[in-house]
């Protein structure tokens, strides 16, 4: 079952999202493609595309493929089936295309032959917005011009070419709502729920589970787990901070009404005692917020004191998990005059006696993974520890 995941502007850290989230279920992913942020997944069973929206981070639009073969066979497939699976004579249709521009149009011709042919009157909406990629590359297809699609299929142009339809795509604008109405906001500390998402499913947390978040903060990982129905444990040695997250958490609970369950705890995460779980995932300071790059002398104090104090986070924790458990967290990745330094991962693993996470079926994916915010001194690299 071929399956075409359209991404966010980190499309290895959105692959190694799904990758997890899939793992986790026991879904197995024989083969995937990438095409800048454009991901094929070739898996054995068919996906449930409208859960997974509302629970990944790192993802705008998802679908199946009606068609994966050559490009002949591709248009014979367009040209000779009715390629409109919603049993609707007229609507407005977008493509999101991810092959050379010439056979896009030819791809379009025979769309519209199709239609014809089936008595469909469909009108081309060619707008989709434009997503500006980590790496500098810009695409088509942003949530809020995808939304606006009666309709919407896609190309895919890999080792063999792949049409078919979108069954799902992220509604960024209810996401942002929910994140503006809480009633306790951090503009510039709190982690953001896409963010939230990406680290709860680094983890291969699931519902029914329980995740730790160890600097909790104002609860930002805690509500998108219990809106995945796993239970949340907070830790936060920040009172004003624990007491935000308890306000958030009520409002949640009355608003959405989550069956999962919130535990809170005001103190040093290196030393509180927390009862047991299934996985970390958290966002920890990522130090003082620079405008101005610093000297690499400093950059490497400011990350062995992030290591230190992780370190003690992490034995900690160890207490509450079982073997095979996953910590997924961001670190700081600090510009210098010559280069991003990041932490020391390998001087964690060793004090922590973890080892780092291997993504399953990751190909040429390896963590840490970048994560790069736009002309800021201090960025995140994305880290997976397993028990």
């Amino acid at each position: 079952m071929k399956s075409f995941f359209l991404l966010g502007r980190n499309p290895s850290l959105s692959v190694a999202e799904i990758l997890s989230y899939l793992d986790v279920r026991n879904i197995e992913v024989q083969d995937w493609e990438l095409n800048g942020n454009a991901l094929l997944i070739d898996s054995e069973q068919r996906l449930d595309f409208k859960s997974m929206i509302n629970s990944l981070g790192g993802t705008i639009a998802a679908g199946t493929a009606s068609i994966t073969g050559s490009q002949e066979e591709v248009l014979d497939f367009i040209e000779k089936k009715d390629i409109c699976p919603w049993k609707e004579n007229k609507f407005d249709y977008s493509v999101i295309a991810f092959c050379e521009r010439d056979f896009e149009e030819v791809i379009i011709d025979a769309m519209k032959s199709s239609f014809k042919l089936n008595k469909v009157r469909a009108m081309i909406k060619p707008s989709l917005g434009v997503v500006a990629i980590q790496n500098g590359a810009r695409a088509s297809g942003t949530p809020t011009k995808l939304l606006t699609r009666d309709k919407l299929y896609f190309i895919f142009e890999g080792i063999e070419t792949s049409f078919g339809t979108i069954a799902a795509v992220f509604d960024a604008d209810a996401s942002e709502k929910r994140d503006m109405n809480k009633p306790v906001r951090r503009e510039e500390l709190a982690i953001s729920p896409r963010m939230a998402k990406i680290l709860i499913n680094l983890a291969e947390l699931k519902p029914g589970q329980t995740v730790i978040d160890p600097f909790c903060g104002i609860g930002g990982v805690m509500q998108e787990a219990m809106l995945q129905d796993i239970n949340a444990i907070g830790v936060d040695l920040d009172s004003s901070a624990l007491e935000g997250a308890r306000q958030n958490d009520r409002w949640l609970k009355k608003t959405y009404h989550p069956t999962a369950t919130s535990t809170f705890i005001l103190g040093d995460s290196q030393r509180v005692n927390i009862s047991p779980a299934d996985g970390v995932a958290t966002e920890p300071s990522l130090g003082q917020l620079l405008k101005n790059i610093v000297p690499k002398e400093e950059a490497y104090k400011m990350q062995k004191r992030f290591e230190d104090l992780m370190i003690g986070v992490i034995k900690n924790s160890k207490k509450s998990l079982h073997r095979g458990a996953k910590i997924a967290f961001t670190a700081p990745y600090i510009q210098t005059h010559h280069a991003r330094i990041g932490c020391n991962s390998k001087r964690i693993l060793e004090e922590t006696g973890l080892k780092m996470s291997i993504i399953k079926n990751g190909k040429n994916l390896a963590y840490p993974i970048s994560e790069l915010r736009n002309k800021k001194v201090v960025s995140r690299e994305m880290f997976v520890f397993e028990y």
